[in-house]
C-alpha cells in the first residue's frame, strides 16, 4: 500500500517541529525537573528519587523495545506514525499531570503515588516517544531531508528547553531560597500547575502534526500514484554502523544526564550570583536551539560523519571550560552554557541524524529499531539517574562554598568522559560506509 496526496515538505517540516517541541515539552521536563521536583517539592530522599527514576526508565527502556516491535504491523508509513503519537501524546500527559500531582498528595501517600504514577507515565510515553522517534526517518528519503529534520528535532528540543526554564527558573531558585533559609515561603504557582499548561501544548501540537496527513488516503499498489517520498524495504536490514552509533548513545545517555538532571541544583545552590542562576539553563537551551542551523548547514558541506567527531570533541572542549571557569563571573557562567548547549545539540542531532541513515534500508522495521536505540539509551539514563541519586544523596549540595564545587564536578566529569567515548566511536563510523539513496 502506497499514499496519496502528501503535504508539502515546508508545512510538513513545520508540523513536525511543533510536534517535536511539544514532546520535548514532556521529556525535557522529566529529563530536566523531575528529580528536583522529588527531592525539593515531594521530599523524597536523593538517593530514594534517583532509585525510582532510575526504575522507571528501566520500565521506559523496555516499554520501548516492546511497542517498537508491535508497531511494526501498523506503523510503516510517516501518516500512521503521525496517528500513533497523537494517541500517545494523549495517554502520556494524562500521565504526566497525574505525577505532577504527587506534591499535593498527602505525606503519608505521597511515595506510593509517586512511583505508581511515574511507571505509568513511563510505560504511556512509550507509546508517544517509539512513533513520533520513527516519524522522522520514514518522512524522509536522503540524507539532506533527514539531517533536516534531525536539526528542527533540535531546534524544537532547545526551544521547549528554553520554555521550560522561563517557566520554571523562578520556582527552581524560589525553592533552593526556601531550603536554604533564606525565605519563608515559596511563592508562586506549583510544578503541577505548570504541568497543565505543558500537556495542552504538547497534546495540541500532536494533534497538528496527524491532522497534517489527514488528506493523505491508502490506495491499491495497482493504482497510479505520485511518487512515495520513501519506498519502504523489508527485510534488508539496517547498515553495521547502526551497532556503533546504539554504543554511541548509550555512552551519552549514561553520561549527559549528570549535567542535565543537575542544571536546576546549579541554579538554585551554585550559580555565582542571581543573574547567572536565573540565566543558566535558559542559556544552555539558547545553546542548543541557535547552534541547529549551523550543523544542519555544514551537514551539507561535510560528511555528518566527520562533523560527528568533531562535535564530540567540542562538547569535550565545552566540559573542560565548566569545569574550570563555570563560577567566576556571571559573564563566564552564561556563555560556558552556550557552548555546552551547542555542542551537546550537535552531538545529539547527529546521533540521531545518523541513526535514521543507518536504519533507512529497512524502513518497514523503523519502529523495531528505533526501539532498540531508545531502549539502550533509556537504560543507560536509569543508571545515570540513579548514579545522580546517590550522589547528591553523598555530597553536601546545599552548602555555600564546597556545595556548588561538588555539584559541578558532579555535572561536568561523566559528561568530559562520555563525550571522549563518543569522539573515539565517531573515529570507527568515518571508516565505515553509510551510503544512502538521495535525491
Amino acid at each position: 500500500m502506497k499514499l496519496a496526496n502528501m503535504p508539502s515538505p515546508s508545512r510538513l517540516k513545520l508540523a513536525y517541529g511543533l510536534a517535536s517541541f511539544g514532546k520535548a515539552l514532556l521529556w525535557n521536563a522529566s529529563s530536566l525537573l523531575f528529580i528536583f521536583f522529588l527531592t525539593e517539592a515531594v521530599g523524597l530522599a536523593a538517593d530514594v528519587a534517583g532509585s525510582i527514576i532510575g526504575a522507571s526508565l528501566v520500565l521506559n527502556a523496555i516499554a520501548d523495545l516492546v511497542i517498537g516491535r508491535l508497531m511494526t504491523r501498523f506503523v510503516s508509513h510517516a501518516a500512521a506514525a503521525a496517528r500513533a503519537q497523537f494517541y500517545g501524546s494523549l495517554l502520556a500527559g494524562l500521565c504526566f499531570v497525574l505525577f505532577t500531582y504527587a506534591g499535593r498528595m498527602p505525606q503519608e501517600a505521597r511515595l506510593i503515588y509517586t512511583i505508581a504514577a511515574l511507571m505509568a507515565f513511563r510505560i504511556a510515553y512509550a507509546l508517544y516517544d517509539v512513533p513520533h522517534n520513527t516519524y522522522f526517518a520514514l518522512a524522509s528519503s536522503s540524507d539532506s531531508d533527514r539531517f533536516g529534520l534531525a536539526s528542527i528535532r533540535y531546534i524544537a528540543s532547545g526551544a521547549a528547553t528554553l520554555f521550560l526554564t522561563g517557566v520554571t527558573a523562578s520556582w527552581v531558585r524560589h525553592t533552593g531560597l526556601h531550603h536554604m533559609g533564606k525565605i519563608s515561603v515559596v511563592s508562586g504557582p506549583d510544578f503541577f500547575l505548570i504541568s497543565l499548561a505543558l500537556v495542552t501544548l504538547s497534546c495540541g501540537f500532536a494533534f497538528l502534526l496527524s491532522r497534517h496527513h489527514a488528506g493523505e488516503v491508502m490506495v491499491s499498489p495497482h493504482t497510479p500514484v505520485p511518487p512515495a517520498r520513501l519506498a519502504l524495504t523489508a527485510g534488508a536490514g539496517p547498515s553495521p554502523a547502526y551497532l556503533y552509533l546504539i554504543a554511541a548513545m548509550v555512552c551519552v545517555s549514561a553520561t549527559g544526564p549528570f549535567f542535565d538532571k543537575l542544571e536546576p541544583y546549579f541554579t538554585a545552590y551554585a550559580a555565582p550570583d542571581a543573574v547567572s542562576a536565573l540565566g543558566f539553563m535558559t542559556f544552555v537551551a539558547l545553546g542548543k536551539l541557535l547552534s541547529q542551523p549551523l550543523w544542519a548547514w555544514l551537514t551539507r558541506r561535510q560528511t555528518p560523519e566527520t562533523l560527528y567527531t568533531l562535535t564530540a570533541l567540542f562538547l569535550a572542549a565545552a566540559c573542560v571550560a565548566f569545569f574550570t571557569l563555570s563560577r567566576l563571573t556571571p559573564p563566564l557562567t552564561l556563555s560556558i552554557g552556550l557552548l555546552y548547549g551547542a555542542a551537546g545539540g550537535g552531538v545529539s542531532m547527529y546521533t540521531w541524524g545518523l541513526f535514521a541513515k543507518a536504519v533507512a534500508s529497512d524502513a518497514a522495521q523503523a519502529t523495531k529499531w528505533f526501539g532498540l536505540f531508545t531502549f539502550g539509551a533509556k537504560l543507560a539514563q536509569a543508571a545515570a539517574v540513579y548514579a545522580v541519586g546517590m550522589g547528591l544523596e553523598r555530597i553536601p549540595y546545599r552548602a555555600a562554598g564546597q556545595g556548588g564545587d561538588a555539584i559541578v564536578a558532579l555535572m561536568v566529569l561523566p559528561s568530559l568522559a562520555g563525550a571522549l567515548a563518543v569522539a573515539l566511536i565517531s573515529l570507527r563510523l568515518r571508516r565505515l560506509s553509510l551510503q544512502t539513496p538521495s535525491t
